[in-house]
């Protein structure tokens, strides 16, 4: 009787528990598997992700010019120049930056001995303060200048494979038009929801690109009437930290701030950090987000954490990827209907699901 008890009173794993293990368990292994094949997985996502955003290039030739060829040629010919610009734009930064402090050694030594000595009389013991003014030292800054010159120059192999999944997703690509023809009756909720991900993929970019171009422009403008070195760099950069949710105006605004430093004082640091501020909160805060509309609707909390996540998982294109990649994922996990409202709002998508796809849009 006394075995029987306690038999009985041995905890019991639900039907639905032991599947939520067993999905939890599958996901973390998909997790570790994404994250030990990013050196492949990550160009192919770039790729898909530069294809979906030129798309509407095809579809324009397409009604212009009977061949098909021309149309996905068109195709790949706009995801080429995109990948072409970016890359050229991103190593002329890194190597414009990496020419900078060599100029700059002896004001970053100073303004890293002045900081240590700042620390230490505030109470700071000796080796916490030479820790924490040590990233002002050229030593610090050229390594950091030079890994990032080696990353992109490693990264050759990588865009090769990116070209290469372009133009097979271009090709491919031909294929949707058919498949949401021929599908569209027993696959209807399907299609609209890939559709619907694919335009608000394109949306988000799009309008990232715009306002992260007029962002650059008036940090650049801001910058050259300051007379701070490298206001072209600290412009790029501020463009190509927009496509990074929250922490990108962070990443683009730390090096410039630091260089009106050494190249005006406090007062000019304080000029660029406030006018910095400025901009991004009156475009990014409260004008983009009225342009970009439901095409990104995620909580502040999980966009950050998707900013980490991606990273973690697939490096560094991770954090430029980490939106369209988390919406691509709520679109695989969780249903659009009704039944699936509730974890779509937790998300931060709180549209109605009773609506037709055309008044979500």
């Amino acid at each position: 009787m006394a075995e029987d008890r306690t038999a009985d009173s041995a905890p019991q794993v639900s039907p639905s528990g032991g599947s939520a293990l067993l999905t939890l368990g599958a996901t973390v292994l998909v997790i570790a598997g994404i994250s030990w094949g990013r050196d492949i997985l990550a160009p192919f996502l770039l790729a898909a992700a530069l294809v979906v955003i030129t798309y509407p290039v095809r579809g324009a030739v397409r009604r212009r010019v009977t061949a098909g060829w021309v149309a996905t040629t068109a195709l790949i010919a706009s995801s080429y120049a995109i990948l072409i610009l970016m890359a050229g734009l991103l190593f002329f930064a890194a190597s414009r930056f990496a020419q900078l402090i060599p100029e700059f050694s002896g004001a970053l030594d100073a303004a890293a001995t002045g900081l240590a000595e700042a620390l230490r009389a505030l109470g700071f013991h000796h080796g916490s303060a030479q820790n924490a003014s040590g990233w002002l030292e050229p030593g610090s800054l050229l390594a950091v200048a030079v890994a990032i010159v080696a990353y992109l120059a490693d990264s050759v192999v990588a865009l090769c494979f990116v070209f290469i999944y372009i133009f097979f997703l271009s090709v491919d690509a031909t294929y949707f038009p058919i498949i949401r023809e021929r599908f569209a009756a027993s696959r209807r909720a399907q299609i609209e929801s890939l559709a619907r991900l694919f335009a608000g993929i394109r949306r988000y970019f799009a309008v990232s690109a715009v306002f992260g171009a007029v962002v650059a422009a008036l940090d650049f403008v801001l910058l050259l009437a300051l007379q701070v070195p490298g206001a072209v760099v600290w412009g790029i950069l501020a463009f190509v930290t927009n496509f990074i949710p929250n922490i990108g105006f962070v990443l683009g605004l730390l090096p410039a701030a630091i260089f009106a430093f050494l190249s005006g004082g406090w007062v000019t640091a304080l000029i660029v950090i406030a006018s910095y501020c400025l901009i991004n909160v009156a475009l990014q805060t409260f004008i983009q987000p009225r342009f970009v509309g439901h095409a990104v609707d995620l909580s502040q909390t999980l966009t950050f954490g998707s900013v980490v996540f991606w990273t973690v998982v697939i490096g560094p294109l991770g954090a430029i990827l980490a939106v369209p990649l988390t919406l691509a994922a709520r679109a695989a996990l969780i249903r659009p209907d009704s039944d699936g409202a509730w974890a779509r709002w937790l998300t931060g998508d709180r549209r109605d699901p009773g609506l037709s796809p055309t008044t979500r849009e």
